[in-house]
């Protein structure tokens, strides 16, 4: 069913045109489009349908057309990363930081594919990279997640780790 549109939390309209949000456009096709601004939030539109991907908080998915899935930075969202092992990583700020995009493109399958990644910081998880890959079908009707932990030292790490959603 589709959503209907309506303002998020602390007034982020979300919903507005993209035009008093400062947005630029990233990528383009018959059926996609996206749009990054200033704040780091990336607005993914294909038909009347759009998600918002907030790359400056875990890059986690705080918007979809018509519903705040996320409206406390560090708080909500759906993709949201936990560190639950070792204990001194639990709430470190790799649970909220920023991921940069690595790459948007359109799959053999007609899906967008965008991808996000991240060196950890905490001391407890140097050298581990986070990556997701969110995979968008045309028109936005459902939202998978890929996430990959890689190991980039030569060091070993033990850890545990779990998305979760908060709406």
């Amino acid at each position: 069913p589709r959503l209907e549109p309506s303002a998020t939390a602390a007034g982020d309209d979300l919903n507005s045109t993209p035009s008093s949000h400062n947005w630029l456009e990233i990528f383009a096709d018959s059926a996609f489009t996206a749009q990054r601004d200033e704040r780091g939030i990336f607005m993914i539109a294909s038909g009347d349908n759009r998600v918002a991907i907030n790359s400056h908080d875990g890059a986690v998915i705080s918007h979809l057309t018509g519903n705040a899935v996320h409206n406390i930075p560090g708080q909500g969202g759906l993709f949201r990363d936990l560190f639950w092992s070792p204990a001194a990583a639990r709430w470190s700020t790799d649970t909220t930081g920023k991921y940069d995009l690595a790459d948007i493109a359109v799959d053999a399958d007609g899906a967008l594919r965008v991808t996000f990644q991240r060196a950890l910081s905490a001391p407890e998880l140097r050298g581990l990279k986070l990556t997701k890959t969110y995979v968008l079908p045309p028109l936005l009707t459902r939202v998978d997640a890929e996430i990959t932990i890689t190991n980039q030292s030569d060091t070993e790490c033990s850890f545990r780790y779990w998305s979760w959603h908060r709406l």
